[in-house]
């Protein structure tokens, strides 16, 4: 009785299912469902956890949860929605309300959602371009970044925006690999939805464009093997397909455009974000700027995903060993080499801030990948030959990074900015951690007592971890955020009094609140139904006939920054009488959009700012 031939396992780079060798999908062990469950736990704690200490408070959150309170006539939006984020995300987080009601759960749930998801979406990624134990440790360290986990908790675009980010890249990177096009409607669509959630969603479509040249030009250079057919791999394939995927998201985009041309087309977004470009004279204090402050948002639980990552490495690639002497001995090895790297890095990260040491191992990971690449085909390879996917995927993981780290500096150093190339230099740097892993076990697996002192040293490593901890704790994703909230009760009963003891009812007062929208979704939230955004003081001046109601003006931190505002103020000085200050101490998160971070590491106390109250005395004609 003849033999069937036994398949081939499937190796790490994977049999070709197309015509340039795309890998096929792993399969997921037993090992990697309990690792990922565990790193989307933690995840998943981390972010929505200890949720009663957030609240709407930055701008655009104000804006965007805002929708809620508008009817037909103002077009279901806050005004001027438009220039500050696409419909996508302020549609999603009003979804939310209808369903949750107006609390934390309510304005915050997409984010929480889209946070946690892009930990399995770059999990995804990660193995799928490159091998299972990159995308294991890549959502290991986004799981634990004060960072990421900071963002995740608002409602803001930034989740949303990173999760279909990791899925757009993914999608064009498997429409241009593909031998059919079943890929490109997909990708278009993914990269159409980042760009309804932000106006920026289109790099997603530069990353792929950008890539897919070079990676061809690579690819010829390393000489291919012809396909089964005996022709070499058609390189106008995957630029076509490309093509297309732009115009399908270009095609999905394309609504959102259409709903612009009222206000004045894209020209007025533009225009209002041109007043947050510094161009190429303020790069470099912006990404000094920004450099400090993901430093400042990097404390111990970040440093600890490192750690992490790098133990994960390790010991990842000892899974499929036998359970002979010689097994465990490459086991502990393996352990020892991911565990002594992984503390050296994370009590880096602690001095030098997270994002320094990511984009020092992303040059380190991304390098070697392109040296090997960019190596001819005859000369002998220092690593085993990577899968025309993984070529392709370093290509858009390079451009990603290179792109973003040149771009994001030409804006002012908001944070927020930064949550793109975050995702980027996660999975760039764990290409590099592995190449140090990589290195240490092969040094470790020589020798039994270098392994031992190497797991010695590695438990000194993570008690200076530990021994660190009262010093430098704090978990940034988790700061109190919930000041504007405090204030609003406090505002509603002061007017409803006020109100009343000029003889009207309580529900006859209105609110004018100037340049603070996340008061203003706060103070409607508590019921105070006559209500406006203001962004001038032209209600001073009434209108004939109207209705002489009693009015009152709320004004904060972003008055305060405007010109316009104390012009007003003192014109009309004579008619507002001042009720109340409050103290009000906004949240890092907030504050670092307008101090640099050093100023907040300083330890020294900041001057709170204020919420102020008027009264209007508005000359109302006589009836």
């Amino acid at each position: 009785m003849a033999r069937t031939k036994r398949k081939p396992r499937p190796s790490a780079s994977g049999p070709a299912d197309s015509e340039w060798g795309r890998p096929v999908t792993l399969p997921v062990i037993r090992q990697e469902r309990v690792c990922l469950a565990v790193i989307v736990l933690i995840g998943a704690v981390l972010r929505f956890g200890n949720l009663s200490d957030i609240a709407v408070e930055h701008f655009d959150e104000g804006v965007y949860a805002s929708n809620i309170w508008f009817d037909a006539d103002n077009n279901f939006q806050y005004p001027d929605r438009q220039l500050y984020a696409p419909p996508l995300m302020p549609s999603l987080i009003e979804f939310s309300l209808i369903l949750l009601e107006t609390g934390s759960w309510g304005t915050m749930l997409p984010g929480l959602l889209a946070g946690t998801a892009s930990l399995l979406a770059i999990w995804w990624l990660g193995r799928e371009w490159f091998h299972p134990p990159i995308g294991l440790a890549a959502a290991a360290v986004l799981a634990l970044s004060e960072y990421h986990v900071l963002y995740s908790r608002t409602a803001l675009t930034e989740p949303a925006l990173g999760l279909f980010w990791l899925l757009a890249v993914y999608a064009a990177h498997r429409a241009i690999l593909s031998p059919s096009w079943v890929w490109v409607l997909p990708a278009g669509i993914l990269a159409g939805l980042a760009w309804w959630t932000k106006y920026n969603g289109w790099i997603t479509l530069a990353i792929a464009a950008s890539a897919v040249i070079p990676w061809l030009l690579t690819s010829h250079w390393q000489s291919p093997q012809p396909t089964d057919s005996g022709r070499r791999p058609n390189g106008l394939r995957p630029l076509a397909r490309t093509l297309a995927v732009v115009v399908v998201a270009v095609v999905v985009w394309s609504p959102v455009l259409a709903n612009l041309q009222p206000t004045g087309g894209y020209a007025s977004v533009a225009a209002n974000h041109r007043q947050y470009f510094v161009g190429f004279a303020g790069w470099w204090n912006s990404f000094l700027a920004q450099c400090s402050t993901q430093a400042y948002l990097s404390g111990v639980t970040s440093s600890c995903g490192l750690l992490l990552a790098a133990t994960l490495l390790g010991w990842c690639h000892t899974w499929r060993e036998d359970a002979d002497q010689a097994g465990k001995n490459r086991l502990w090895a393996s352990l020892s080499a991911g565990l002594l790297i992984g503390s050296v890095m994370a009590i880096l990260a602690l001095c030098l801030g997270l994002a320094t040491v990511l984009a020092g191992l992303a040059i380190l990971g991304c390098g070697s990948l392109l040296s090997d690449m960019l190596r001819p085909a005859d000369a002998k390879p220092t690593a085993p030959p990577s899968s025309p996917g993984s070529q392709l995927g370093c290509w858009m993981l390079t451009s990603w990074i290179v792109g973003l780290t040149l771009a994001t500096p030409l804006y002012r150093p908001y944070p927020r900015l930064m949550l793109p190339w975050l995702l980027g230099i996660a999975l760039g740097a764990i290409l590099g951690l592995s190449v140090l892993v990589r290195a240490a076990q092969r040094r470790l697996a020589d020798s039994q007592s270098v392994a031992n002192i190497s797991a010695a040293v590695s438990l000194v490593g993570m008690v200076v971890l530990v021994g660190l901890l009262p010093v430098t704790w704090r978990f940034h994703g988790w700061d109190r955020r919930d000041g504007l909230r405090m204030i609003a009760p406090d505002i509603v009963r002061l007017v409803n009094t006020a109100a009343q003891n000029d003889g009207f009812q309580a529900d006859q007062a209105v609110i004018y609140v100037y340049a603070e929208p996340g008061l203003f979704y706060h103070l409607k939230a508590d019921g105070f139904q006559l209500c406006a955004p203001a962004g001038n003081l032209d209600f001073m001046t009434p209108a004939p006939n109207a209705i002489p109601y009693p009015t009152f003006l709320v004004a904060g931190p972003h008055a305060d920054r405007s010109e316009t505002f104390h012009s007003q103020v003192a014109r009309f000085a004579a008619r507002l009488e001042l009720l109340q200050s409050f103290e009000y101490r906004a949240s890092d998160l907030v504050r670092l959009n307008e101090l640099p971070a050093s100023a907040l590491r300083s330890g020294q106390p900041l001057p709170a700012e204020s919420i102020r109250l008027w009264r209007c005395d508005i000359p109302f004609e006589s009836p």
